[in-house]
């Protein structure tokens, strides 16, 4: 069994008590409305052109958590639509804590494309969406961190008051 003084100084090291980065924020993305081929890629300074999602015609991926691929400092989002001969339609959605960042639409899959269903075959859109990330830790990583050094504050008082009740015994 951990003792008290080994709780306190892994909370205080964020080993217990936490879950995810400190700079927490839930990254949404979708595709929807796709034809042919839709593909998001990130790029940032953990990731370098990285896919993270890809649908199909007619597909929508609904909201996909992409959290786990977001870092601290900038980050820049590549949602590409291509076209294989066909007319082409795209839509698009990033959310950032449940609040639209950035959108887009043209067209209806399967009936009405883009551009008067301009039937040129390659990428017909590409664009990019980018965001910062600050990394300074949430309120509740801070409270956390304060609450351990005031417990090891405790413990180091209490240690020293039971060390000089020994001295004056002896």
């Amino acid at each position: 069994m951990i003792n008290s003084k080994a709780w306190l100084v892994a909370l205080c090291l964020g080993v217990v008590g936490t879950s995810g980065p400190a700079f927490a924020n839930t990254y949404l993305l979708e595709l929807d409305n796709v034809d042919d081929v839709m593909t998001a890629y990130i790029t940032n300074s953990g990731n370098s052109d990285t896919q993270i999602l890809t649908e199909t015609y007619q597909g929508d991926t609904g909201l996909v958590d992409i959290s786990g691929y977001v870092t601290p400092g900038l980050n820049d989002i590549l949602v590409q639509d291509f076209n294989s001969g066909g007319g082409w339609t795209y839509g698009y959605l990033f959310e950032i804590n449940g609040v639209p960042y950035a959108s887009g639409n043209c067209g209806t899959a399967g009936s009405i494309g883009c551009d008067g269903n301009d039937q040129t075959p390659g990428i017909v859109l590409s664009t990019d969406i980018t965001f910062n990330v600050s990394a300074t830790p949430l309120p509740s990583t801070w409270t956390m961190l304060i609450a351990g050094f005031v417990g090891l504050g405790f413990f180091a008082y209490r240690g020293t008051k039971k060390r000089s009740a020994a001295l004056l015994a002896a």
